[in-house]
């Protein structure tokens, strides 16, 4: 959970408390979202969709953050001259702007700018 927990979410083994990063303003950063939903619907909803895509993604424990890797299909053509898969590696992090507003960050941690931007 992002808020503090209360006394019985607090006895339960199953709820945790993450706390969450900071904002910082960057400037020139053009792969920030904005949103007023909960950290816990946002990264959920984020979860699902890459499932979704049969993207198993790579959650990192006691941090809103997440990765997955992305691998564009190839073409039969592509295939035929047995070129190179292209692809990059994502991070998502969800990072705490006020108590209303959550900021999301998609970083490209590896791999093909071109395909992180398309």
């Amino acid at each position: 959970m992002s808020g503090p927990l209360t006394e019985e979410e607090s006895k339960d083994e199953n709820i945790m408390f993450i706390p969450m990063q900071k904002y910082e303003p960057v400037t020139n950063k053009n792969t920030l979202m904005f949103s007023t939903y909960q950290p816990e619907v946002i990264f959920k909803m984020i979860i699902d969709k890459l499932e979704d895509f049969a993207v198993v993604p790579v959650v990192k424990d006691q941090k809103w953050k997440l990765t997955f890797d992305r691998i564009r299909e190839q073409d039969e053509e592509e295939k035929e001259a047995g070129m190179a898969s292209e692809g990059c590696r994502v991070q998502v992090e969800l990072l705490k702007v006020n108590d209303e507003n959550t900021c999301i960050e998609f970083s490209r941690k590896a791999g093909s700018a071109w395909y992180f931007y398309e």
